[in-house]
C-alpha cells in the first residue's frame, strides 16, 4: 500500500500564504503605535548624542550606546564642562557619577529617558489636578450663585407677601377715613 502524494495547487499555495502574511501585518501594526518609553529614548539619545559630539570633537559613528565615556575621551578635565553641557541640553541636572570612566552613553540616555517620562507623568498629572481644581471652583461659584437666586427670589417673595399683608389694612385704614 503506498501513498501518492498529490501536489497541492497553486492557488492554494497563494491563498495560505496571503493569509499568513495579512495576520502577520495586523500584528505588526497593533504593536507599532506609539510608544512613549521609546520615543523618549530615541529623544534622549539624540540630545546626548549632539553634547557629546560637540564636546568631544567627534563624528557621530564614535556616539553609540554602548560607547565608553572614558574611551570616547571624557576625562576629569573636561567633565565639568560635557555636564554643563547635558544639563543645559537636557533642561535638568544630569548626575555627575554618569560621567565617570567605567559608564557609557546608554547609562546618560537611560537616565534622561526615565527623568523626561517622570516629568511629563508629573505634568500631566498637575494638568489634570489644575483641570479639577477648576471645575470644582466654577462648580462652586454655580452653587452660589444658584443659592443667591434662591435667597433674592425668597425675599422677594417675603416682601410681596407683607405688601399683600399691609394693602388690606391700608384699604380698610382708608375708607375708616373717608366715613369720618
Amino acid at each position: 500500500m503506498s501513498m501518492k502524494i498529490r501536489p497541492i495547487p497553486l492557488s492554494t499555495v497563494l491563498l495560505v500564504t496571503a493569509f499568513t502574511l495579512s495576520l502577520n501585518l495586523l500584528a505588526c501594526k497593533k504593536q507599532a503605535g506609539p510608544d512613549p518609553e521609546r520615543d523618549s529614548m530615541v529623544r534622549a539619545f539624540g540630545q546626548v548624542r549632539r553634547v557629546l559630539m560637540k564636546e568631544l570633537s567627534c563624528s557621530s559613528d564614535r556616539v553609540l550606546i554602548s560607547s565608553n565615556l572614558y574611551m570616547m575621551g571624557v576625562t576629569t578635565d573636561n567633565r565639568d564642562k560635557i555636564k554643563a553641557a547635558l544639563d543645559k541640553e537636557l533642561g535638568f541636572s544630569v548626575p555627575e557619577r554618569l560621567l565617570l570612566e567605567k559608564r557609557n552613553v546608554g547609562d546618560i540616555v537611560r537616565f534622561a529617558a526615565e527623568r523626561q517620562i517622570s516629568d511629563a507623568g508629573e505634568a500631566a498629572a498637575r494638568k489634570q489636578q489644575e483641570t479639577a481644581e477648576q471645575e470644582t471652583a466654577e462648580q462652586e461659584t454655580a452653587e452660589q450663585e444658584t443659592a443667591e437666586e434662591e435667597t433674592a427670589e425668597e425675599k422677594t417673595a417675603e416682601e410681596k407677601t407683607a405688601e399683600e399683608k399691609n394693602a388690606p389694612e391700608k384699604n380698610t385704614a382708608g375708607a375708616e377715613e373717608e366715613n369720618h
